[in-house]
């Protein structure tokens, strides 16, 4: 275990794994490999089904777009020192990307933020808010996103 940064050498090359915020929980190691410009981000992203976001982990969808505010290197984002750069990103699931496809992700978490945001302001029901989430998203109530961990947790997190 680690606190902020550890370092290790296979074959000669450099891998950093750093935590650098909440994010999909509070305990995501992001894995650079500084020699090919490239970063693991773990679950942090994956093919956009709505994200899927561990609340009884500690995860957070305001702590997350920080997260990956920081990583892209965007005003607002978390101050992340000696930032390595990257032009690869490894996703936990699906195909890899590069940093538009990061930025992509990160605009789609604050499409969903907005939106749940802007339901819960309009005065519309856990319930009917549920249903715009399976409508949109396809979630389900049997499944994580919806019945067990984002959803729950989005409801609860966002004012």
């Amino acid at each position: 275990m680690f606190r902020r940064e550890f370092v290790v050498y296979l074959g000669g090359k450099e891998i950093r794994a750093r935590y650098l915020g909440t994010a999909h929980t509070d305990g995501d190691a992001f894995i650079f490999f500084p020699m090919e410009r490239a970063v693991a981000v773990g679950d942090t992203m994956k093919d956009f089904d709505g994200p899927f976001i561990d609340y009884p982990a500690g995860g957070s969808i305001v702590e997350y777009i920080k997260t990956i505010d920081g990583l892209l290197s965007l005003e607002g984002g978390r101050k992340i020192e000696n930032l390595d750069p990257f032009d690869v990103v490894i996703p936990g699931h699906g195909a890899v990307s590069d940093r538009a496809g990061l930025l992509e992700h990160r605009n789609k978490l604050i499409v969903l933020r907005d939106r749940v945001t802007r339901l819960k302001h309009a005065g519309k029901t856990y319930g009917e808010i549920a249903g715009v989430m399976s409508a949109e998203y396809g979630w389900k109530p049997e499944d994580r996103n919806l019945g067990q961990w984002t959803f729950p947790g989005l409801m609860k997190e966002l004012n």
